[in-house]
């Protein structure tokens, strides 16, 4: 700090105060960032000193030049160059620019980047403010580098720096990434500069990642179609698919031509070089010949770029596979324990402890050779002479230079890889298996699990290296096996170490865990043959039987569930060496649990041991608190314990199930199902215990202490399914659920519980579709009563809960926030499920339908738009069911749907192409004449701009349908139109000839409401005798009351002509058409002995014949 004058603080940057500053005796301005060591861990400051070693040596035109570094007690002080301004401060005054001025700060950024992923660095945090404008208007790209070293500080985090604004998808989500992300960033960055804002801008964090990670990027139209074309390139959401080098070079915006490149070269050239204040060995660079290249980009190095491990998105570590993470959750213990996975893809291998300077390139290579492999062969090169490997001791794999060699085996170009490095591999892991042993073997001496831990990440990225590489090593096909399908002796010296600790009283609970857990996760890598995983289940299944602790139990029964799910255990397993082994005796109940899923009361016993544990049913457990933190300390997840358990059942349920001869699993008759295996039979036995659903409804009752995650608690809602709908017959288990959970599964109905659930981050459960899956695994639970047969009194007894426990209210509010909500709203697939229900709850009791009216259930539809043609054809008719059986019920209905406005929609369904959607609609149309004439003037009114286009058209047009369905709908529709008044009748004159029709229509419901609707059509008034004597209509009554053999049919059609034979006009008509009428009407009369409701009609109409102007209380109206 002696060489340089403070002389103002300029601002505060992302990693500290930065201060404008002055050498000493040379007058150069410089630029001084403080960044405090408070709060971090040597680890963070080793991390940090490397970086800055590595970004010294960086030298371009267009990136901040790293002038001197020095560290005081308290602080890390950073020297570069001082720029004149910020991007940031142009976009503030100019608010946008010219294309043709962005397009010239484009080609300088991406000459930036090019020289940063071409020596593999990432800068991550790309935005205008990190953008700097030098002399000459030159683009200076600052603050690289830095973001992962110290993203551990938790205030860091907090910072308005932290915005998103500029983030990638896969940022912003925290799943992992590659160098894309800041390509992504370029092109924000861009987009603002021609807009004048961001593509995705809000004051809402939440809201802004939706919006990044789902929304499109709309593009101004004056925006020119090579510039959006690029933006295009870079804005892609799927990273895989974002423009990447070196064709962002051979793009036509950022195109040069060759005076624009000369023109450029040139400026550089008069910007005078700046110096630097360090010296030479501080850089810890090769001899003066090795170091005067500087370090240049170069096509070669970029393209591979995109064979980068893609990186964990909270440590900056590379994967050993292009697959996400298993664990979400952030790792504090392995971060501090194993910085050489804390590789960010910089230049030079990381270092763990930095107890060793950073590596130089190997001068043994060729020019071509990988700058991996020659970290490599200078990594190995110094473990042979810095490490004593001929004594081989625990302590070998705390060695920051071990570490860092098996670090770099992934990063390894496997198309590079030759017999000499596969014999330094070949070593190298004989070292890590010996230490392993060391390790082991004193584990219970051990006060910490930093070691253990250390063994589990780097044997399992070594597995990864196995899985991956095999295949594809170009070299002698000999030493390819004998150095990585030796796998026989290897894998047994791994699993002979960690099953000797495992069956012995070595280890304790929690190493207990993680040796179970790292198996798990070889399970799932598919590298063992069947009679390894066969060996580790005979180990383990005793630890099943006998373990308390809920983290050994959760990770057991991850394990045996995945044996049962993708071991598939068969008697192959029982070989070893070719030799077919006998099945022990002892080994009978895991063969048959893995094999066949016979689950004994043993192992159930468990199973339930997990979810009943002492933590999760004791009130006020001062214990829980503390394991919780045990827990956590261990980098072991607490939510989500309990999902291993609901899983283990799962793949149990399904691998009985498929012992069945006729697969009958699913077989819906009852607890003897004869089509169900024995296995089956076993597993559904052990529901029938009260103590199971007392366990269930106090893991419900609790949330599982936290322990449930969504996920699992989805996987607990298919259990239930699966176990109801086979024994939905079984009253004691119908009674089981009804006392104990029923009115848990209401609950998680609840808008507090969905709103917090649809804000909960979608990587670790929650979200859209987290709330998609809960409100349908839910509702499939709470249907089964409805969708099968079972006894009236346990019906009335699940209504009853439901009733008192407001479900309907709830899943309306469901429905409510899915409208609300723009996620979910796009899905309507969320609708159709929870409306189903909701139907058949409402058409099962007038009480759940006054409910539904109280809670403006009408609205809720109107506003979810589910009367749209456009829905589904499901959603819709169970929609329309529900107005429907609302109509139907209560004349005090009417005024709700009415004020839902919902005749328009009503008209489109008459339209529909679906027959079943026209049809449900009229039938609707038609209750909501049933009890009142409150609908017959808005039948009327013209809808959609066409005066022709009316509710009453499309019921007439409804009754010339060609589906007999519609029809019968339309005749029953138009039947209750003109019961209660003549109001329709003008209106309704169209459908007389129409209605004769169908009098001859197959269908006998379809004869019964048009003769019923005729009927209704002189029921009020003889308005329209004239027009139903010109088209015959009382003489196709009385033919068809003549003829029909139907029963039913015929009892409405002499009603219906009794109405006729009200009025002079229409008796007349019959008689000059058919003079013996009345004589054929009481030979009729005793024929129908048997049927009084026909004779009765009878007498009626000989009644009104003899007195045509008496009048008759009978009346008629549709019922459908």
């Amino acid at each position: 700090m002696e060489n340089y004058h403070i002389l103002e603080r300029i601002g505060e940057g992302s990693f500290g105060k930065v201060y404008r500053g002055r050498r000493k005796y040379s007058g150069h301005i410089v630029a001084l960032k403080f960044v405090t060591k408070r709060g971090k861990s040597a680890r963070d400051l080793d991390n940090l000193r490397q970086e800055i070693n590595i970004l010294r040596r960086l030298n371009h035109c267009n990136i901040i030049a790293m002038m001197d570094s020095f560290e005081t007690e308290g602080e890390f002080c950073m020297v570069t160059e001082y720029a004149q301004g910020e991007l940031f401060q142009v976009l503030e005054d100019e608010h946008s620019l010219p294309e043709e001025e962005i397009r010239k700060i484009a080609i300088q950024l991406i000459q930036a980047l090019h020289v940063l992923h071409s020596n593999r660095i990432i800068h991550r945090d790309m935005k205008p403010q990190n953008i700097l404008i030098g002399s000459k208007q030159q683009i200076k790209l600052a603050d690289f580098g830095f973001a992962r070293a110290i993203s551990h500080d938790s205030s860091l985090l907090r910072s308005i720096k932290g915005t998103p604004l500029y983030m990638a998808p896969e940022l912003v989500q925290e799943k992992p990434y590659n160098y894309t992300v800041d390509l992504w960033s370029l092109g924000v960055i861009l987009y603002e500069l021609a807009v004048g804002r961001p593509p995705f801008y809000t004051d809402r964090i939440v809201t802004l990642i939706q919006m990044i990670v789902r929304e499109p990027v709309k593009y101004p139209p004056t925006m020119s179609a090579s510039f959006q074309s690029f933006l295009k390139g870079l804005l892609n959401k799927d990273p895989a698919r974002r423009i990447t080098w070196p064709d962002i070079l051979h793009h036509p915006f950022v195109q040069e031509t060759p005076e624009q490149l000369e023109a450029r070269l040139q400026l550089e050239r008069q910007v005078r070089a700046l110096p630097r204040f360090f010296k030479a060995t501080e850089l810890h660079l090769a001899p003066e010949s090795e170091s005067e290249e500087k370090i240049k980009p170069s096509i070669e190095r970029l393209r591979a770029c995109d064979e980068w491990k893609i990186c964990d998105p909270e440590t900056g570590r590379q994967l050993a596979s292009n697959e996400a993470p298993r664990d979400d959750t952030p790792n504090p213990t392995r971060q501090t324990s194993t910085s050489n996975e804390n590789n960010n893809n910089e230049s030079s291998p990381p270092n763990e402890g930095n107890k060793h300077e950073p590596l130089p390139p190997s001068n043994t290579g060729s020019s071509g050779r990988s700058v991996i492999l020659e970290a490599f062969h200078t990594v190995w090169d110094r473990i042979n002479k810095e490490l004593d490997i001929q004594h081989v001791e625990a302590g070998l794999l705390g060695a920051p230079l071990f570490a860092n060699a098996i670090c770099l085996l992934p990063s390894m170009p496997i198309n590079e890889i030759s017999g000499e490095v596969l014999t330094k591999v070949d070593s190298l892991l004989h070292f890590l298996y010996r230490s392993l042993v060391m390790v082991l073997k004193v584990v219970g001496q051990f006060t910490q699990l930093k070691s253990l831990l250390q063994i589990k990440d780097n044997v399992h990225r070594f597995l990864g290296i196995l899985v991956e590489n095999c295949t594809a090593i170009q070299t002698d096909d000999k030493l390819v096996s004998e150095v990585l399908y030796k796998a026989k002796h290897r894998n047994a010296d791994i699993f002979t170490i960690l099953l000797w600790g495992l069956a012995s009283s070595a280890l304790h609970q929690i190493e207990q865990y993680f040796a179970t857990e790292f198996l798990s996760v070889i399970l799932r890598r598919g590298v063992l043959p069947k009679h390894q995983v066969w060996r580790c289940a005979q180990t383990l299944f005793p630890l099943l039987s006998d373990a308390s602790d809920i983290a050994v139990l959760s990770a057991l029964s991850t394990f045996f569930a995945e044996v049962i799910e993708s071991c598939h255990i068969d008697e192959s397993a029982l070989t070893s060496d070719g030799e077919l082994a006998e099945l022990r005796p002892q080994d009978e109940e895991l063969w048959n649990l893995v094999v066949r899923g016979a689950l004994t009361l043993r192992c159930s016993d468990s199973i339930f041991r997990l979810f009943s544990n002492n933590i999760l049913n004791e009130d006020g457990d001062p214990d829980a608190s503390s394991k919780a933190q045990l827990l956590t300390s261990y980098n072991i997840r607490a939510q989500g314990l309990l999902d291993s358990g609901i899983v283990f059942l799962l793949r149990v349920a399904s691998k009985a199930a498929a012992q069945s001869p006729l697969n009958g699993a699913n077989g819906k008759n009852g607890g003897e199902n004869p089509s169900r295996s024995e296995e089956m039979k076993m597993f559904m036995s052990v529901f029938k215990h009260d103590r199971v659903w007392g366990i269930f409804d106090d893991m419900m009752t609790t949330g599982g202490v936290d322990f449930l995650s969504p996920w699992g608690l989805f996987c607990f809602l298919k259990l239930l399914r699966i176990v109801r709908e086979i024994q939905c017959n079984e009253a004691q288990m119908e009674v089981a659920v009804n006392e104990h959970l029923l009115l848990h599964l209401v609950n998680l109905l609840d808008l507090k519980h969905i709103e917090y659930l649809f804000r909960w981050p979608e990587v670790v459960g929650g979200g859209s579709n987290a709330v998609k899956a809960l409100v349908h695994a839910t509702v499939k639970v709470l249907g089964i009563p409805f969708a099968h047969s079972v006894s009236e009194e346990l019906l009335v007894d699940t209504q009853e809960i439901l009733y008192d426990a407001k479900c309907v209210q709830k899943l309306l509010g469901v429905l409510g926030f899915v409208v609300s909500t723009k996620e979910l709203h796009l899905e309507a697939s969320v609708l159709e499920l929870p409306i189903s229900f909701l139907s058949r709850l409402v058409t099962s009791s007038t009480h759940f339908g006054s409910q539904f009216v109280e809670a403006k259930g009408m609205l809720v539809i109107k506003e979810c738009g589910m009367l749209r043609s456009s829905c589904s054809p499901s959603l819709i008719i169970d929609t329309l069911l529900i107005v429907s059986q609302l109509a139907r019920s209560s004349q005090d209905n009417y005024k709700c749907i009415l004020e839902a406005d919902l005749l328009s929609e009503f008209y489109e369904l008459m339209q529909h192409s679906e027959a079943m959607v026209r049809a449900k609609a009229l039938n609707c149309i038609g209750n909501l004449c049933r009890h009142s004439t409150i609908f017959y003037s808005h039948f009327l009114t013209p809808l959609g701009g066409s005066s022709s286009s009316t509710i009453l058209a499309g019921m007439i047009q409804g009754l010339s349908d060609p589906d007999s369905y519609v029809q019968r709908f339309a005749c029953f529709a138009i039947g209750n139109a003109a019961f209660h008044n003549d109001e329709l009748y003008d209106a309704l004159q169209p459908a007389i000839p129409l209605l004769v029709q169908n009098l001859r229509n197959e269908e006998e419901k379809t004869r019964s409401n048009a003769g019923g609707a005729l009927g209704n059509l002189v029921r009020n008034s003889d308005k329209l005798c004239g027009d139903l004597c010109v088209h015959k209509a009382p003489w196709e009554l009385f033919e068809l009351a003549m003829t029909d053999s139907c029963t039913a049919s015929r009892r409405i059609v002499l009603f219906s002509l009794g109405n006729f034979c009200v009025y002079p006009q229409c008796f007349n008509f019959l008689v000059d058409v058919e003079p013996g009428f009345v004589g054929e009407l009481e030979h009729l009369y005793d024929e129908v002995v048997a049927d009084e409701v026909s004779r009765r009609n009878i007498r009626r109409i000989l009644a009104k014949i003899e007195a045509l102007t008496s009048e008759d209380s009978g009346e008629y109206i549709g019922a459908e």
